[in-house]
């Protein structure tokens, strides 16, 4: 009983300290992207770090082919695609972690 519970805490507070590092890297790549390349950044949608009604989903989604297709190489900025690769690389242990998370509620029942 008790090792559920460490586990269920342990996924949460991981995903917790991943997720934290995602956004700040999510929020780094789009302040470089709107400061020194606002042509691309417009052609994403103008997209923020947080939900508006006003850029929607649609610049996420965007954003997130962008990061996903790596187009970022392209613009030859090399803080740029340093902060996407960090951001995409820190998806792997958060997938993990999701993974532990979602087993470790199932163990538990």
């Amino acid at each position: 009983m008790w090792t559920h519970i460490l586990l269920l805490a342990l996924a949460v507070l991981l995903m917790g300290i991943v997720a934290g590092a995602q956004m700040v890297l999510y929020h780094r790549f789009l302040t470089r992207l709107r400061q020194e390349h606002t042509a691309v950044w417009r052609e994403l949608g103008s997209p923020a770090i947080t939900f508006s009604l006003a850029t929607g989903w649609r610049s996420g989604w965007a954003t997130h082919r962008f990061l996903r297709r790596k187009r970022y190489m392209n613009l030859h900025d090399p803080q740029l695609t340093s902060y996407a690769q960090q951001y995409r690389w820190l998806q792997v242990p958060y997938t993990l972690i999701l993974v532990l998370f979602l087993l470790s509620l199932l163990w538990s029942l």
